[in-house]
């Protein structure tokens, strides 16, 4: 679909929104009338990014927008992913995992947590773990094999020594 007809339907569902909610007296005639104005006060729209972060601003207004805002944003990321896992997949077929990973992670970054100023300085102290960043970044040709299931029992369970004793007690 094209940006133009991408437009449309985004006017469509977003009348339809304002329509169901004018009948079940959800909001005011005037403000579904505002509202209609606003979104053509948006117009024109450059791109797709451009539509997603006009709607946002004005689903940040009324709850009708911020509705179809919603359900494009989920068809952008549905795009999004399903032309990653086909990049992804083009790469492991080419055998090229450490490409294949990357656009996994592409597609979900990490995420960033905000960290409570009264807990920084504790987070501070730990300093940085070299260790682990280098694992993270390390390409999956460096990373070592698993642990082999038998050397996990033997660490857990040394075999013991046994030793005979006699009938009257002692150790031979």
């Amino acid at each position: 679909m094209d940006l133009q007809e991408e437009i449309k339907q985004v006017e469509k569902e977003l009348v339809e929104r304002i329509v169901e909610h004018l009948k079940v007296n959800k909001i005011a005639v005037e403000i579904a009338r505002q509202q209609a104005k606003d979104f053509l006060a948006l117009l024109p729209i450059e791109d797709q990014r451009d539509l997603l972060n006009k709607l946002k601003g004005l689903g940040d207004k009324y709850e009708e927008a911020k509705e179809v805002y919603a359900a494009e944003l989920g068809k952008v990321n549905e795009i999004v992913r399903v032309r990653t896992l086909e990049q992804m997949r083009a790469y492991i077929q080419q055998g090229n995992l450490d490409a294949a990973i990357a656009a996994a992670k592409s597609i979900y970054p990490p995420k960033v947590v905000p960290i409570d100023p009264a807990q920084q300085q504790n987070v501070a102290s730990l300093g940085t773990l070299p260790a682990i960043q280098a694992a993270q970044s390390a390409p999956l040709s460096q990373v070592p094999p698993p642990i082999q299931q038998s050397s996990i029992a033997q660490a857990q369970n040394p075999p013991v020594q046994q030793s005979v004793i006699d009938k009257k007690g002692g150790q031979v």
